[in-house]
């Protein structure tokens, strides 16, 4: 009888260790400074080195609408005027309905939630995402609207000086839709962000449409028209339709540019996100411009189209 005592006593202990070590393994999980619980239900997981989390839970916490199509088994999520959806056992995350970003991981269910890979979909919408491995801590900052970066300006605006409302995300897209004489449905791989100009708010709106990519910078407050830019010819790798590997006048495709451009920066094609690459003339000189991101990480590159020597490159983090 105290042989059987002894032993359930270290059965006991054993399985208090056990679960000790697994609640230590959690990882946790803030968005927008708010600790998420996951207790009684599905918490995130790590496969091949991604954290999966379910769907529904963050990004609904990130401030996001989101949907679910039982029949195509497709989770769809879309924040400040971006939308991203991925299908359960598929890799593609599509963005805005044309872009297509690939994922480490699928999207699956696991003990009946939809679980999806956090930092792709994440960041495709604009929200930070951090890592501390030391604490398995993922920290999510849902992206600032125009409006948000408004009411920060007012909150240190002196009590006699006027606000200004600021126009939405989508008003600033129209604006500039309207003066590039473009029909929405024409544009395809937009991309809106805000970001702080001359002490200015403005929104960065870059879109393709009919063979021209456009740049614009709009006023968040005013809705004025502060630069715009357009280039044609332009190369999208990321677009099945585009004729892969187009060669210029000079010997080296854009494929081979885009090649030389990732080994340089250590990122395979599949980590790279919003990758283009355009033919333009620098000094008499013909050069792919090649651009990517992967994560947070934007990169430049000017490449010589007829040596494939890097003439600059340009590495920026995203804040």
């Amino acid at each position: 009888m105290k042989k059987m005592c002894f032993l359930l006593s270290l059965l006991l202990v054993f399985s208090i260790g056990i679960t000790s070590a697994s609640a230590a393994d959690d990882i946790k999980l803030y968005v927008n400074n708010e600790a998420l619980s996951f207790e009684g239900d599905q918490p995130p997981v790590i496969q091949n080195g991604r954290t999966l989390v379910p769907f529904r839970a963050v990004f609904e916490k990130m401030g996001a609408t989101v949907g679910w199509d039982n029949d195509s088994r497709l989770c769809s999520a879309t924040l400040g005027g971006v939308s991203v959806s991925i299908q359960i056992d598929d890799t593609t995350v599509i963005i805005n309905g044309t872009k297509a970003v690939e994922s480490d991981v699928p999207a699956q269910i696991i003990n009946s939630r939809t679980m999806v890979p956090l930092r792709v979909l994440s960041e495709s919408v604009g929200a930070d995402v951090d890592w501390d491995a030391s604490t398995r801590t993922v920290t999510v900052t849902s992206p600032k609207t125009a409006a948000d970066n408004t009411a920060d300006n007012a909150a240190n605006t002196p009590a006699d000086s006027t606000a200004k409302s600021g126009i939405t995300e989508q008003e600033a897209e129209n604006i500039a839709y309207e003066n590039a004489g473009i029909d929405p449905a024409d544009a395809q791989y937009l991309n809106v962000r805000t970001e702080m100009d001359d002490g200015i708010y403005v929104y960065e709106i870059e879109f393709y449409a009919n063979g021209t990519e456009y740049d614009y910078e709009i006023n968040a407050e005013t809705g004025d028209i502060v630069s715009m830019d357009k280039d044609a010819e332009r190369i999208d790798m990321n677009n099945n339709n585009s004729a892969s590997g187009s060669v210029v006048s000079g010997e080296m495709s854009s494929d081979k540019a885009v090649e030389i451009a990732l080994s340089d920066a250590g990122v395979s094609k599949s980590q790279a996100s919003m990758l283009k690459a355009e033919r333009d003339i620098d000094d008499g000189i013909e050069i792919y411009d090649v651009e990517f991101k992967d994560g947070t990480i934007e990169y430049s590159y000017e490449i010589d189209a007829n040596s494939g020597k890097i003439l600059a490159k340009e590495i920026d983090t995203d804040d």
